[in-house]
């Protein structure tokens, strides 16, 4: 998600959704896949980015 959508106001529904958004979401996914994908495996052993999917939204904003 685009950092702006990971903000309490945005929980709360107080910032409009616009396609910036979108486009910043697609280069965090990109990122995501080329660090934790090596030649189309996944990385067994000190994957990259690994605090993402033990967080909450703050800290990943963080």
């Amino acid at each position: 998600m685009a950092a702006k959508l990971l903000t309490p106001e945005a929980m709360a529904g107080k910032v409009e959704h616009i396609y910036a958004h979108d486009a910043e979401s697609f280069i965090w996914v990109l990122t995501w896949i080329c660090l934790r994908y090596e030649g189309g495996n996944l990385l067994s052993k000190n994957r990259s980015l690994e605090g993402w999917l033990k967080s909450d939204a703050t800290r990943c904003r963080e």
